[in-house]
């Protein structure tokens, strides 16, 4: 056996070790990611540097990881800036390590299907904490919610266990609008999102239902017209009836736009302005909105102060104006990879590519929406899905383009 083959080998155990446990524990995942990561970077593609080298995400995210090794010294104690900075980032190799990679579709689909399998396993298991309040695996209680509970899975947070779950939902969603599958498939991978949709409203997580309105409604458009009106009666149906079940869910809702019930979190986004005030320019340095909260903030009552629940805030705190527009011309750059990308599948059809480039949109743009009501990029449970899925979708996209443009330079020879 070649050291290649070896490495292929050990990139397949630490892929399917990520995809069976990313929903279930942070430690099993990473140790599974590590596996990938690491024996992908053995056996990467020279040849592929120069291709990696002229994307300007590549660029973009050099740019953004530049900047928050620069607000390491901003203020604190500089060892402890390091570790987070690099225990926050080193996820974002998953970038470039996969772009040097050769991707097996076949592989990487079952690693998804994997994925949302475990998912929907906690699905049902977040759904019976909603309604029972009790956790048996971690033997706690779980936080109520009226006369209902916060859906947590194993992950001991409501936020990041409905952040993975609508991850998972996203790509069951995406994997049930493929043209090509059979009807037994597609209606086992709604199936599937109908469950983890529940499973994201059982976190009663405002800001994951914010960022999941948006793919919905993607979702809901590409739908044909007769399929539409069956969806979006059965939608308006199912709400009238869960409003009167569980009216917790309304009440939550209604609560987005209540001044009186987000009262913490703007308190924490004024203490975050005050900061970009004072230091606009380069910031407070990494870990700068918890060590000088105290100075900034308004007299209030806090339940937490570790972060500014905006991730675009948290950047422009910590490392400036330099480091927030180093955050969004990274995104700005993906995003237009993608769409070139997806302008490509319409001339070389592709379905492998297609489902799992949609997948990648729908996936990182709910969670950038969300991300402005609450903090998911730090999250590492999250932070470390999310990576993997944008690798992918870039990877394919920048693979698409250049299957276009060879095809465009052949037919132009011909």
């Amino acid at each position: 056996m070649t050291w290649r083959s070896t490495g292929l080998t050990f990139r397949l155990i630490g892929w399917f070790l990520f995809c069976a446990t990313a929903p279930v524990s942070i430690a099993a995942a990473q140790t599974g990611l590590v596996i990938f990561l690491g024996f992908s970077l053995l056996t990467a593609s020279r040849e592929r540097l120069s291709d990696l080298a002229r994307l300007p995400l590549f660029w973009a995210w050099i740019a953004y990881l530049a900047t928050q090794w620069i607000a390491v010294f901003h203020g604190g104690d500089i060892m402890a800036n390091v570790a987070s900075v690099a225990e926050n980032e080193w996820l974002s190799l998953a970038f470039p390590v996969l772009f040097l990679n050769s991707l097996d579709f076949k592989r990487l689909r079952r690693g998804w299907t994997v994925f949302v399998g475990v998912a929907v396993v906690m699905g049902f298991y977040g759904i019976y904490q909603h309604f029972s309040g009790w956790d048996p695996i971690n033997r706690v209680m779980i936080a109520s919610m009226g006369s209902f509970h916060r859906a947590e899975g194993t992950l001991a947070f409501y936020l990041t266990y409905g952040a993975v779950q609508l991850i998972a939902m996203v790509v069951a969603l995406s994997q049930a609008s493929e043209d090509r599958i059979d009807k037994r498939s597609r209606t086992l991978w709604y199936l599937a999102s109908l469950v983890l949709f529940l499973s994201v409203l059982a976190t009663y997580g405002r800001s994951l239902w914010i960022g999941m309105v948006p793919v919905l409604i993607w979702w809901f458009v590409t739908l044909q017209s007769r399929w539409r009106v069956i969806v979006g009666s059965g939608a308006l149906l199912a709400m009238l009836i869960g409003s009167i079940l569980i009216p917790e869910l309304p009440e939550r809702a209604a609560s987005i736009g209540s001044a009186y019930a987000n009262e913490t979190r703007i308190n924490l986004f004024r203490t975050a302005w005050r900061m970009i005030e004072a230091k606009p320019v380069f910031g407070h340095g990494i870990g700068g909105y918890t060590r000088d909260f105290e100075e900034y903030a308004p007299a209030y009552a806090y339940e937490t102060k570790c972060h500014p629940h905006d991730d675009s805030l948290l950047v422009w705190v910590e490392s400036g104006i330099i480091g927030l527009a180093a955050f969004w011309l990274m995104w700005a750059a993906f995003f237009q990879l993608v769409w070139r990308g997806i302008r490509g599948m319409a001339r070389a059809p592709d379905p492998e590519r297609h489902w799992m480039i949609r997948a990648g949109v729908w996936g990182v743009m709910a969670l950038l929406i969300a991300g402005f009501f609450q903090c998911y990029y730090i999250d590492a449970e999250v932070s470390e899905i999310f990576w993997v899925l944008l690798a992918v979708t870039a990877r394919l996209s920048a693979d698409t383009i250049a299957s276009v443009n060879e095809r465009n330079r052949a037919v132009t020879v011909s």
